[in-house]
């Protein structure tokens, strides 16, 4: 009996590593904590150092005070006065001490993102590596990214229970992945998402939910040692809740005739975030179609291992992947 238990999991630990690449190229990645450089610059240098900023840190720096904090662009008249005043203000001050104290060190990160570009480099060769910036953005953007930089808001990483976030009355199914856990995963899935994006031509229900289950099959592919709860944003109970109510939920958007709806509202009860999936039961997590269109790709990848992942990226026809994946839970 002893044996049969090894031999059984020394398949299962066979068939969990016989696809994970031996040799992953070697990659040159930048990080830079630009939280610290400009929270530590003395109110009366910003003026001098924008320029700076510009030439060693352009587009990331346009972008982050555009997009970011939007205070504008750096020609742009008040736009000195304006960032002086963002990093002036008590309670980014505040917020920045918080980072200091929470991440001290953000080499254990920076090693985390890396050795996953690493895989997303084996995977897709001709995808440019970016340069990684670290910001603290008062609590606006999460995930910066071009195809050349990747910015990350550690303001939207400081905890479950930071005061702050309850100050600002976010709800709890947010502020329960706002946690360090997952730092690389939402950086990566905004990257991955920004090179390889929804063709907005076929938007339908069935559509978003392969393509969402592409980029978490990517994701699964890159993170090879991170739990499935991570990865999808569930927890323990409600991934169980996943595998054992997939069957009744792909019939539910069958018979309701839910898969090919373009309804913007029908599309987002399915895909985006929330406390869990609307008219599936309250046990359910948000995103639940996802986890079905996850499993609808990994079925089909499974059936055609002559398809690399790169290949899956380049077909645009969603129904040829679940008419071929023959998916029937």
């Amino acid at each position: 009996m002893k044996y049969l238990c090894f031999v059984i999991l020394l398949i299962v630990f066979s068939c969990n590593t016989e696809h994970t690449p031996k040799n992953l190229p070697n990659i040159n990645q930048t990080f830079y904590s630009f939280h610290t450089d400009l929270f530590t610059t003395p109110l009366d240098s910003i003026n001098s150092k924008i320029p700076w900023w510009i030439q060693h840190h352009s587009p990331f720096f346009e972008l982050f005070c555009s997009h970011v904090i939007k205070i504008g662009f750096p020609e742009e008249k008040r736009f000195p006065v304006l960032l002086q005043s963002f990093v002036a203000d008590f309670r980014m001050q505040k917020v920045f001490h918080d980072i200091t104290q929470q991440y001290p060190n953000l080499e254990p990160y920076n090693k985390e993102i890396n050795e996953a570009f690493r895989f997303l480099s084996y995977y897709f060769p001709h995808w440019t590596i970016p340069k990684v910036y670290y910001y603290h953005g008062g609590f606006n953007q999460s995930i910066i990214a071009t195809d050349s930089i990747l910015g990350i808001g550690l303001d939207k990483y400081l905890g479950t229970h930071y005061e702050y976030y309850s100050k600002l009355a976010l709800p709890m199914y947010m502020r329960q992945k706002m946690t360090s856990d997952y730092i690389a995963i939402d950086a990566l899935r905004f990257y991955i998402s920004g090179l390889f994006p929804f063709p907005f031509e076929q938007d339908h229900v069935l559509s978003r939910m392969i393509y969402e289950g592409e980029i978490q099959y990517i994701l699964k592919k890159i993170f090879p040692d991170k739990h499935d709860t991570l990865l999808f944003g569930f927890s323990e109970t409600q991934l169980i809740w996943c595998e054992k109510s997939e069957r009744s939920m792909w019939r539910f958007l069958i018979d309701k005739k839910k898969l090919f709806s373009s309804d913007l509202l029908e599309i987002k009860r399915y895909i985006n975030d929330g406390p869990f999936t609307t008219t599936f039961p309250r046990e359910s997590p948000a995103r639940a179609a996802v986890w079905i269109g996850y499993r609808i790709v990994s079925q089909f990848m499974d059936k055609h291992p002559e398809i690399s992942l790169n290949q899956l990226t380049q077909i645009t026809d969603f129904q040829y992947i679940v008419q071929n994946s023959a998916y029937d839970p």
